[in-house]
């Protein structure tokens, strides 16, 4: 089922780069594969076949009007924000502060429990890959603070596992770095007060006005 679904969002995305426009590629059935081929994948961090998903999308917004490509440019960072939990490199530049932010969120969610404060007994082991995240995230990015705040409470879940006090040590500096990082202008600032509806609108928003064509080196390189 999965090779099958592979294959076939695949062609879509050709048929779509070969048309120039979604309108003259494939019909319904095209959203309808990459949808099944989404929902089977589910947490699942398989680099090949998000990164045909990403592809598609890709190729859906970068020949789609301006009103049109707005969920195609989610679908395709969320995507390519799976490839990187994954352990792909070398993903769309222009979009790096987008994609690891993405990711950031992605794996925060695996880590909360169904209470919403406790967090799994794998948390610690997602140590390094927090590491890459506030490794790659700019300094100047709005959400800093978050994902650096991500890696001390993944370093307290270490602490809480091993009794490693220098992993306790460097989760109370790290908290700090978190807290000097939440300037007036931080992500968490920016989205307070407003409910789960309005922080979406006001994500897509600033999303929509920041990445028009800027894919494009990037999806040619690709094909």
């Amino acid at each position: 089922m999965r090779d099958r679904l592979v294959a076939a969002v695949r062609a879509h995305a050709e048929r779509i780069d070969a048309a120039g426009t979604p309108a003259l590629g494939p019909g319904p059935e095209a959203l309808e594969d990459a949808r099944l081929l989404a929902e089977l994948l589910g947490d699942q961090d398989d680099i090949e076949a998000w990164s045909v998903l990403s592809l598609f999308h890709l190729g859906r917004c970068l020949a789609a009007t301006q009103a049109g490509r707005m969920d195609d440019e989610l679908d395709a960072v969320t995507a390519l924000a799976r490839c990187y939990l994954g352990g792909a490199v070398n993903l769309p530049s222009p979009l790096g502060p987008m994609i690891v932010l993405q990711a950031a969120l992605i794996l925060a969610e695996r880590e909360v429990g169904t209470a919403g404060t406790r967090y799994l007994a794998s948390a610690p082991d997602h140590e390094p890959t927090w590491r890459r995240i506030v490794s790659d995230i700019p300094d100047d990015d709005l959400g800093r603070a978050f994902v650096v705040a991500m890696l001390g409470r993944c370093l307290r879940a270490l602490f809480e596992r091993t009794g490693s006090l220098s992993a306790l040590d460097e989760s109370v500096a790290i908290g700090r770095q978190a807290v000097a990082a939440l300037v007036a202008e931080s992500l968490l600032r920016w989205l307070e007060g407003l409910d789960r509806r309005s922080r979406s609108d006001r994500v897509k928003s600033g999303f929509h006005a920041a990445s028009p064509a800027s894919w494009v080196s990037w999806s040619s390189a690709r094909w």
